[in-house]
Order: C-alpha cells, then sequence, then structure tokens
C-alpha cells in the first residue's frame, strides 16, 4: 500500500556509508496475515490493543479518525495527503502518536496523517504502520514465522543488501522473462505480484488476461488485469515463484504479503538498506 504524504515533519534520511550506533533492544511480536496483509497489534497509550497494517508502503503512519477519538490524540498540525497516481492532495490533520509501541518498543517517528473513515482497506484496524518510523532499529518482517522482530542485530544473515529508497521503500531491480525493472516489496498489497502490463507479452499470458478489481489508492483507481501462468521472479540470487499474477499499466513491479509468504525482509533502518532472506 502507497499513501503518500506531503508532510512538513518530513524525515530526513539516513547516509549508508558506516554502520550506525544502534539502541540495544530486542523484542517479538507475532503477524497475522490472515487479510492478505501484514498486521500487527501495537500497544495504545491507554494500555489496550489495536490491529495496525504493517506497511512497507508506508513513508509514514496513518491513523482514522476513529483511532484519533479512541486514544484521544490532539490534532498539532495538517499535511496534504496524495497518491502516487497523482489529482489533487487531499488536506489532512496531523497527531502525535506518544505512548504507541509494538512489542514494548516506541517508534522514534511518532507524527501520523489522519484519514477519513473508509479510506483504508477493510480490516485495516486503526490504521498504518511503517517499519521505518523505527529509524534507530532493525526491522525483521519474517512471513515464514509470522513474527516481527525489532532490535540491534539482524536475527538472519544476509546475502545482499540493497539501499532504501529516498522515499524509504523497500525497492529493488528484479528480473522477470529476461526483462530487468524496479520492484517495491510491499507488506501492505495483499495481491500478491502486480506486473507492469508491458510483461504480458514476454511472458507468453497477453491472450490469457482478464480484468479484475482496479487497484485503489487514495485519490484514483488503476485498472487490473490477472492472468494465471508460471512466473519467476529473480532478485539477486533469490528465485520466487507466482502462478497468478495482477497486471496494471505502471512501471514498477509490486510484490506483496501473498508471494513473500516463506520469506523475511529486514530493515535495517540505521543504514537505510534492506535484505530479502528466503525461503526460509
Amino acid at each position: 500500500m502507497r499513501i503518500l504524504a506531503a508532510l512538513a515533519f518530513a524525515v530526513a534520511l539516513a547516509g549508508c556509508v558506516a554502520p550506525a550506533v544502534l539502541t540495544q533492544v530486542s523484542t517479538s511480536t507475532r503477524l497475522d496475515v490472515s487479510t492478505g496483509r501484514t498486521m500487527v497489534q501495537a500497544s495504545l497509550p491507554n494500555g489496550q490493543q489495536s490491529a495496525f497494517i504493517l506497511d512497507t508502503g508506508a513513508q509514514s503512519p496513518v491513523v482514522t479518525q476513529s483511532a484519533v477519538d479512541a486514544m484521544g490524540l490532539e490534532i498539532i498540525g495538517e499535511a496534504l495527503l496524495g497518491s502516487p497516481m497523482g489529482g489533487e492532495p487531499i488536506p489532512a490533520h496531523v497527531v502525535r502518536l506518544d505512548g504507541l509501541t509494538l512489542g514494548g518498543v516506541a517508534p522514534q517517528m511518532r507524527d501520523a496523517v489522519v484519514v477519513p473513515e473508509g479510506t483504508l482497506p477493510a480490516g485495516a484496524g486503526f490504521g498504518v504502520l511503517a517499519p521505518t518510523q523505527w529509524s534507530d532499529q532493525i526491522v525483521t518482517i519474517d512471513l515464514a514465522s509470522n513474527q516481527l522482530s525489532i532490535g540491534s542485530q539482524p536475527p538472519l544473515p544476509i546475502a545482499a543488501w540493497y539501499p532504501l529508497s529516498e522515499r524509504n521503500l523497500t525497492v529493488a531491480e528484479i528480473e522477470v522473462a529476461g526483462e530487468r525493472v524496479m520492484a517495491h516489496f510491499d507488506t501492505g498489497n495483499s495481491r500478491g505480484v502486480v506486473l507492469p502490463l508491458r510483461l504480458a507479452g514476454p511472458l507468453g499470458l497477453e491472450g490469457r488476461l482478464v480484468a479484475t478489481e482496479a487497484i485503489r489508492t487514495v485519490d484514483a483507481a488503476t485498472p487490473a488485469f490477472t492472468a494465471s501462468g508460471d512466473v519467476t521472479l529473480k532478485i539477486g540470487t533469490l528465485v520466487l515463484q507466482a502462478r497468478d499474477v495482477t497486471f496494471v499499466d505502471r512501471p514498477m513491479a509490486n510484490i506483496g504479503t501473498r508471494a513473500l509468504r516463506g520469506y523475511a525482509l529486514v530493515l535495517d533502518n540505521p543504514n537505510h538498506r534492506w535484505g530479502l532472506v528466503g525461503p526460509l
């Protein structure tokens, strides 16, 4: 899920030159992927627990108005909420998530955008959390054991690191049908593999395309098509296999939770890089 906000409190991006000094914190929390998205239970300031999408496609946390009311959050500013599809940005309030924790660990980035009810997908709980909010920690989203860990060391060996994008997204070049495209590895996407429409021909799937539900963002809907066929995706030395693929007329691929089950994403936030491990 990619919800972009033009925020006055934009986070300064960390460099990738030298290893950073990490706070010695280690915790593990259960993940829930039954909705197709990666969900996590966060502790609220009032001591209660609530579900959030843990989204590697989020640049900043997003909460619903009902979450603001339930947590008694104070509005501290305003932002413009937009999407990669363009269109007119939507004015939104900004609140601070003081007291919210995952596994007892509070994020460094606590400012969140408030969205109207119905903006987020069904089952999104109180909103969306971004793993890069824990900017001084290594965050591991293990979709093989459905565990989230936050700590000072990666719990798994990493064969290759990739830089986080300028917008703090987990992106890397993949190879599909002999062509190289950039892909976003997106735990907020419940669809699985979404590829640029131009790759349907090289994959031999152009004649099998069937129109499906459009992909919706904050301000737009993009026509989408599905096709069934064996598709091999390569990222470095790792190979992902997909059967049912969605195609959209966009330049970048998107690899969602369904395709990432059995793998783990490791975000080394202090050093502004990430890695993929698997299959586990």
